[in-house]
């Protein structure tokens, strides 16, 4: 009887051991797989400047850039329960941070991509979806990126589609993105100009006030956040100019304010170069040598006219200083979507 009790006990032990290990994420493997390939799938590894087939079932060496074609799709494990799928028409590179090898991120150049993690994932990894427009940190869940290009805007387009995730970008974040939560961020390609849109669903959204303070406003259904940055005069600084709009595009609330730049910028400025002339005195030639002269440039913003006057209460766009100043606002006046 005491053996059978004794035997019982381990077999309890060895199960509960089991099942403990069960329950925690699978660490990421020191090199992912391309799985179910579906159509045209090339790859570029780190020590190649050309892409080459995919193989089925292959693993490949994180810093690796894929590219599928039209009506093609393949999947990248990192391990058992934690994928994401490429679809048609898209480029990324999957990479691994120097400095963290549990850090993994998918730079989306263009196309589409559906992430599936384990729950618990983020206890032995960490794995981002870096865009052009905004970077999805994953939380444990289920959830599509698509990045395009429409004229000379970069559109992301991220939808939660089970769990949570992150959503961080150019003087914003949206902290929670949950189950069926979906948000558009759209990124000038040549300006520094971002808009944030709720397209499904409800979150709000970390923002600075005019104070430079904190603030989390709730973005409804159909508003959207528009954000315009530009370097002070001096380098120094960034001028963050924000509007929040209703669904009809009328102004519900403004913020402008100017926080320090990590690594100052040299301000822009116009030289004249030294120049050599000659002349004759009258005693032989001479030279002559121009002086340099340095004058700095004027700044301006490069957003519409319209939503600069309802920021600043200015028609001009000419930034003067290295602060916002706000004056009486004219009532707000509706403001395109572009």
């Amino acid at each position: 009887m005491k053996r059978m009790f004794w035997m019982g006990c381990l077999l309890t032990g060895f199960l509960s051991f089991t099942i403990a290990n069960t329950l925690h994420a699978a660490a990421f493997e020191q090199a992912f797989k391309l799985t179910k390939i579906n159509g045209e799938c090339n790859v570029m590894t780190p020590d190649s400047k050309v892409f080459a087939p995919a193989a089925e079932g292959k693993a490949y060496p994180y810093g690796s850039k894929i590219s599928t074609g039209r009506k093609s799709s393949v999947i990248v494990e990192f391990s058992t329960g934690n994928s994401c799928r490429v679809l048609a028409s898209s480029v990324l590179i999957v990479t691994e941070d120097a400095k963290d090898a549990k850090a993994k991120s998918i730079k989306l150049e263009e196309g589409r991509v559906t992430v599936e993690l384990e729950e618990k994932f983020h206890e032995n990894n960490s794995l981002n979806v870096e865009t052009a427009a905004a970077i999805c940190g994953a939380i444990g869940c289920k959830f599509t990126v698509s990045s395009t290009t429409e004229n000379d805007l970069k559109v992301v387009v991220v939808t939660c589609d089970e769990g949570k995730l992150k959503l961080s970008g150019p003087d914003f974040e949206i902290p929670l993105l949950e189950k069926d939560d979906a948000a558009s961020i759209s990124k000038a390609v040549e300006k520094d100009f971002i808009r944030i849109k709720n397209i499904k669903g409800s979150f709000n959204i970390a923002l600075k006030n005019s104070q430079g303070e904190a603030v989390n406003p709730d973005l409804k259904l159909g508003y959207s956040v528009k954000i315009y940055r530009e370097v002070s005069p001096s380098g120094n600084n960034m001028l963050v100019y924000v509007l929040i709009l209703t669904p009809e595009g009328k102004t519900e609330a403004t913020y402008a304010y100017t926080r320090p730049l990590d690594t100052p910028v040299a301000p822009k400025s116009a030289e004249k170069k030294d120049a050599t002339e000659t002349k004759d005195d009258g005693q032989g030639i001479v030279p002559i040598t121009t002086t340099t002269t340095t004058t700095t440039t004027t700044t301006t913003t490069t957003m519409p006219p319209k939503d600069f006057q309802t920021l600043t209460g200015r028609t001009t766009a000419t930034v003067v200083g290295e602060l916002i100043t706000t004056t009486t606002r004219p009532s707000p006046t509706p403001v395109g979507e572009r």
